[in-house]
């Protein structure tokens, strides 16, 4: 079961992402320009020797070149380049728009990682694999992002597997206790974010530094909250690509997001940018804490806001993207032994 559940994701990821990718309508290359950006998200806990709390998320996204100027047309680019409009609430001359693909999974254990008994008070076990696909509209001051994510918890979501697999490779690491997770089940979750640049300084080309606000959301099964949030970032060559944040619903921004950003340029452009970014969520539900749905399951008394807080450094050199960042996260569970949690991020994309 657990097999056919994660080859069913994979494939709709798959499936998703080659339909996203497509050329543009005959006429339109002029707009889209055929670029189309794949990124690979890792974060972990392992640099600071934790394997606690979230321990780990591993994203694979693929993001459409500009559908713009597609809409009049009768192809997929051109229905994408519709519902991007329709789903973001954003259309008119000189938006672009994009479409994208992601598939995902997270990993959550409790800071008593070995035990063989369930422990009131501490976080569950558990594991969410998902597929995600949305639309996200973009100028140069504002960023809208729409995403819906669908996927499976419990032994479905093979991150006992994973971890399994993971810590083979470290002799001295036993394998952590599963028996006592959260429950499979399906789970849906619509994300939708908002980005507006506050202030930019300089120019696209050479020293610039900007800031852009957020706010956005998660309805669904597994997640319910509000985030509000804001990102510094200084630099090199800044692009317009409202990147910096950690993995979460329509978080993915290292995709070129205006015309004249480096990674689109024909010889390849180069910039270097430092990023700090700071989120406050307001939680209603978080189905990795509260436990399932739709069955009794282990479970923790949640608090009711969680901030993020990260800094970072990434670098685009040509058609590549490397970034790096170290977050840290406050307590979500109430008596959380070691208060705020720190943890490290690596992206790598490439824009073809």
């Amino acid at each position: 079961m657990s097999r056919s559940i994660l080859i069913s994701l994979v494939f709709l990821s798959l499936s998703a992402s080659a339909a996203f990718c497509a050329d543009g309508a005959p006429g339109a290359a002029s707009r889209t320009d055929g670029h189309w950006t794949a990124s690979l998200q890792y974060e972990n806990d392992t640099l600071e020797s934790n394997d606690y709390y979230y321990t780990s998320g591993l994203r694979l996204n693929w993001v459409s070149p500009d559908l713009s100027g597609c809409e009049g047309s009768g192809t997929l680019s051109g229905f994408l380049a519709r519902m991007a409009g329709l789903c973001t609430f954003a259309s008119g001359e000189g938006v672009r728009k994009t479409s994208f693909a992601s598939l995902g999974q997270n990993i959550y254990t409790p800071w008593n990682t070995w035990t063989r008994v369930y422990i009131p008070g501490d976080r569950p076990f558990c594991g969410w694999l998902y597929a995600a696909a949305g639309f996200a509209t973009s100028t140069e001051k504002w960023m809208n992002i729409v995403e819906l994510d669908a996927g499976v918890t419990g032994d479905w979501s093979q991150a006992r597997q994973m971890q399994k697999l993971v810590h083979s490779f470290h002799l001295d690491k036993k394998h952590p206790a599963w028996k006592y997770q959260i429950g499979n089940e399906v789970q849906a979750n619509l994300a939708f974010e908002h980005r507006r640049r506050v202030v930019k300084f300089g120019d696209s080309i050479g020293a610039a530094a900007d800031l852009f606000a957020s706010a956005g959301g998660s309805v669904g099964t597994l997640f319910i909250h509000e985030r509000v949030g804001a990102t510094a970032r200084l630099g090199w060559n800044l692009p317009a690509d409202f990147s910096g944040r950690p993995i979460q619903a329509a978080g993915d921004c290292y995709a070129p997001a205006s015309s004249d950003d480096p990674r689109l340029g024909d010889s390849g452009g180069w910039s270097l940018v430092f990023f700090c970014d700071y989120g406050i969520k307001a939680v209603q539900r978080d189905g990795t804490l509260d436990g399932n749905y739709s069955r009794e399951s282990v479970s923790v008394g949640r608090l009711p806001f969680v901030q993020d807080f990260t800094v970072g450094l990434y670098a685009i050199a040509g058609r590549w993207t490397i970034a790096i960042a170290q977050a840290e996260r406050s307590p979500e569970i109430k008596n959380q032994r070691e208060g705020w949690q720190t943890f490290h991020s690596i992206t790598i994309g490439y824009t073809h």
